[in-house]
């Protein structure tokens, strides 16, 4: 959030700083962003949500009788919590906190900011909207903040290597304190040593959690700006990572369905610390490869596209990779599938809906293992599937 505070002003500030119609035709591209970004948080939503129904594996919190009209309505979060919604509604307010900013500076700007956020966290949930992980109220602090400090990130950056140094230090020595306050330090029985309505909650998202993000926030800013400093090699070697900045919203977009093979692989065999990180491996080369495969595309001109239709050339090229990651995804559940077929034909989702109906809050093995046998009984009395319209055995 941050970054994207900086991202868009690094992109827009200096049109909207113009003002007349050089800061109006920025306003409108930010709107068209914004509706994009409406119309895929639905798609997703709806996407992933078809999507389950094929899985296997669900990782939680998944409800399959949800209605599609629910994630179209907004009445369903959907799969990316609400994350593009927040920053639809944050990109359609930037060209009036730019008009604010460059009326009154950005001292006001923070400072509103910073009265919205603690007017949110004394309202008693009045402002947690939308309702889902990401209320708009809470994060928009980040995104200011790094509207506001791109310029000091920049200054910061451009000092010499002995600045750049002492600020890692810093922000490490930082981060550690802020991981002290957390869990307790020497107090009696890890006893946080922050006032509780100042607890380290994520949602909605509460002072010291938000503290500890700046905190980790300073290390990634700091650290990077160091490795770019003492070495031309690791400058020259982040190529491929800046790319997934340059395509953030299609890595965003192709990182939720590479996840869903990924996931059914992991819950498909025996577990494996070995699996797990052979998983993280093969998800961070996959983002790499949606990454530089848009890229390429970028540069590539309409006349490369000799071989395609003339109107492929004219689709937008992040949607072409995008399209093609989602495509991949689903083949790779499939392959998955195939390769690893449960013994069962019922889906451990289905497993765990049957045990947790019966009211109990942690099911056991027994009540597994019993569970598992009815399905199997049931399998073996195909006579009652004729029977019964509502039959699910």
């Amino acid at each position: 959030m941050f970054l994207s505070g900086a991202g868009v002003r690094a992109t827009y500030g200096e049109a909207l700083a113009c003002g007349g119609e050089t800061a109006r035709s920025a306003a409108r591209r930010l709107w068209r962003r914004a509706v994009l970004l409406l119309i895929l948080d639905r798609w997703l939503a709806v996407t992933m949500a078809m999507l389950n129904w094929q899985r296997s594996v669900l990782p939680g919190g998944e409800d399959l009788a949800t209605p599609l009209s629910a994630f179209l309505v907004f009445r369903e979060p959907g799969v990316t919590g609400g994350l593009l919604l927040l920053y639809a509604t944050l990109l359609a307010a930037v060209p009036v906190a730019a008009a604010l900013s460059r009326r009154t500076g950005g001292f006001v700007l923070v400072v509103s900011s910073g009265v919205l956020y603690a007017v949110a966290n004394l309202a008693g949930g009045a402002l947690h909207w939308p309702p889902w992980t990401f209320p708009v109220a809470f994060w928009q602090l980040f995104f200011v903040l790094g509207w506001v400090a791109l310029p000091a990130v920049h200054w910061l950056r451009d000092r010499n290597t002995l600045w750049v140094l002492g600020w890692a230090i810093f922000a490490v020595v930082a981060y550690l304190l802020g991981l002290w306050l957390r869990y307790g330090g020497p107090w009696p029985e890890g006893r946080p040593l922050v006032p509780v309505a100042w607890d380290f909650t994520k949602v909605p998202l509460r002072p010291a959690e938000l503290l500890r993000y700046l905190l980790a926030m300073q290390v990634v800013f700091a650290f990077s700006a160091s490795m770019v400093r003492l070495s031309a090699r690791l400058d020259a070697a982040a190529f491929r990572v800046r790319c997934l900045g340059r395509h953030s919203l299609v890595v965003y977009v192709a990182h939720l369905f590479i996840e869903v093979p990924l996931v059914e692989l992991a819950g498909s065999v025996p577990p494996s610390p070995f699996i797990g990180y052979a998983i993280l491996v093969v998800d961070a080369l996959a983002l790499l490869l949606v990454a530089a495969s848009a890229d390429w595309l970028r540069r590539l001109r309409p006349s490369d596209f000799w071989f395609l239709p003339t109107w492929v050339a004219g689709l937008p090229r992040g949607g072409l990779v995008g399209t093609a990651s989602v495509l991949a995804s689903v083949m790779a559940l499939w392959g998955v599938q195939v390769a690893l077929r449960p013994s069962w034909s019922a889906p451990p989702a289905v497993l765990t809906n049957a045990v947790t109906s019966e009211g109990a809050e942690v099911a056991s093995d027994e009540t597994l293992e019993e569970v598992l046998l009815e399905i199997d009984d049931e399998q073996q009395a195909p006579s009652s599937a004729s029977g019964d319209p509502d039959y699910t055995g």
